[in-house]
């Protein structure tokens, strides 16, 4: 993969159990994890109160990369989403953003399945390729 700048975000997976730089980030969205509350009222209460029922959503991460579809290593994005004999028990893996312009150097690192994976092109403009991750647990982001 031939990174284009050595201070940009780099996006990662895991393949044989190893974080590996895959892609040049030109964006990523980190998820908004979430907490499903209700809203309860006691029998004798005017007012509501807000209550959290403690279940916590991942949320959904996005990304755009530029993209070679020569790269073995974008291939395993795609295949990811489009090939069809990978099993759903082997379709969660581990993913990171790096950010490597940051010092020192932080890393967001988080488990998921891959919902999309699409590319595109615009005149005048290298290949890109966007994507969603369903991010598994709420995850700690880099500060």
């Amino acid at each position: 993969m031939a990174i284009v700048g050595a201070k940009s975000t780099t996006f990662q997976l895991e393949i044989a159990t190893v974080l590996t730089d895959v892609a040049q980030v030109e964006r990523i969205q980190c998820p908004q994890s979430t907490v499903e509350t209700r809203r309860t009222r006691d029998l004798d209460s005017d007012y509501e109160g807000v209550n959290a029922n403690g279940i916590v959503a991942g949320g959904t991460a996005a990304f755009t990369i530029w993209y070679d579809p020569t790269d073995d290593q974008h291939e395993a994005l795609l295949s990811s989403v489009h090939d069809t004999s990978v099993a759903a028990s082997a379709r969660k893996k581990g993913f990171a953003a790096v950010f490597n312009q940051l010092s020192p150097v932080r890393t967001w690192a988080f488990d998921g399945v891959q919902e999309s994976f699409n590319a595109s092109a615009e005149a005048g403009e290298m290949l890109k390729a966007e994507g969603t991750i369903q991010v598994e647990s709420s995850t700690t982001l880099p500060v």
